[in-house]
């Protein structure tokens, strides 16, 4: 276990990684025939905008009893609507909530899926 004096990540970056873990333990063996889109909102402010969330999570509609500052919440933005196969595609047509304060891109990666941009030197892949 790590303490704050070894922990090697600051604050904000191991909350980043809280976020990031927990989305991929949400898609762990899933098949990803095209990228998902999470929006990461920090949790206090998601927990203030919607005081029934934060019942259902033990923590009062004030925001007290939620997580600290840095916390952060993914909320999956799949709609069933479909969503290009290509990653800086489907990044750029995605409608972010209001409450999102980052956001996460999960993909396939294999070979077949990577493309050239138009304009990207040779042997660059996106």
């Amino acid at each position: 276990m790590t303490t704050p004096a070894t922990d090697p990540l600051d604050a904000p970056t191991a909350a980043l990684a809280a976020a990031v873990l927990e989305v991929a333990r949400h898609l762990e063996g899933t098949d990803l025939p095209s990228p998902r889109l999470f929006a990461l909102a920090r949790s206090g402010e998601l927990m203030k905008a919607s005081p029934s969330l934060a019942a259902l999570l033990g923590a009062d509609g004030d925001g007290t009893g939620a997580p600290d500052d840095l916390h952060l919440t993914p909320i999956d933005l799949e709609d069933g609507s479909p969503v290009s196969s290509d990653p800086l595609t489907a990044l750029e047509s995605v409608q972010w909530p209001d409450l999102a304060a980052g956001g996460a891109i999960i993909c396939d990666l294999a070979p077949s899926a990577w493309s050239v941009r138009e304009g990207e030197a040779e042997g660059s892949f996106l």
